[in-house]
């Protein structure tokens, strides 16, 4: 990876963490903040104006593709496929991003801001805390790790461009999801964003880079 572009995914991932933290410095510390509160509630009210059966079905079974628990199913399988198929590099790559940052991680930085989850309008049950949303963060993670081995995998453009945009899709879909069954505020959908994706635009490079390496060294032959 030239240089250039290293330094862009470094910048844009730093900006990312800096932004969940400002934000995640207003949610612990003015919870009540009117900017924070108004851009909260005009989203809730937006995206909860028309609620229907057949649109809260539909979002029930989006938000379960951002789960833990088929977050959990997905990583185990994808883990296995690229661990037998001698992927070492890119299933440890997945394993440590799903564990230790998707799952571990965002427990950890639930407990340190204890956001209690939203009071209004549930149409679904979660415990728990909110702040950064597990669904929007895991799913981000989950998504953009597919995508990149995709992209490691396949020279193709269009199939490239396809699987981004369908996994980008997915991604606000499940954030949207969150929201609308009354689980999660709007900042805790965006913290998550951030922070997920910080962390891959941050580590892509080093990636990258091992990958280099491997092929250089022709482990991949």
């Amino acid at each position: 990876m030239k240089q250039q572009k290293k330094l862009y995914y470094q910048f844009a991932g730093s900006l990312c963490l800096l932004l969940f933290v400002f934000i995640g410095y207003v949610v612990k510390f003015y919870p009540q903040n009117a900017i924070l509160h108004g851009f909260d509630f005009t989203l809730i009210k937006h995206i909860q104006g028309s609620i229907t059966p057949a649109l809260t079905q539909l979002f029930k079974s989006v938000t379960f593709l951002g789960s833990p628990t088929f977050d959990t199913l997905l990583s185990l399988v994808l883990f296995i496929v690229l661990f037998c198929k001698k992927r070492r590099l890119e299933a440890y790559y997945l394993g440590i991003n799903m564990a230790l940052i998707a799952g571990i991680g965002n427990q950890l930085l639930k407990l340190i801001f204890q956001r209690p989850r939203p009071d209004f309008l549930r149409l679904a049950q979660e415990g728990g805390f909110s702040f950064p949303s597990g669904h929007a963060m895991g799913s981000i993670i989950m998504y953009g790790t597919i995508f990149i081995l995709l992209c490691t995998f396949t020279r193709s453009q269009a199939l490239r461009w396809v699987a981004g945009i369908a996994c980008l899709i997915l991604v606000v879909l499940i954030g949207v999801s969150r929201v609308y069954l009354g689980v999660h505020y709007p900042s805790d959908i965006i913290g998550g964003w951030l922070v997920g994706g910080g962390y891959l635009l941050l580590t892509y490079p080093l990636y990258r880079h091992r990958r280099f390496i491997k092929e250089f060294k022709g482990d991949y032959r």
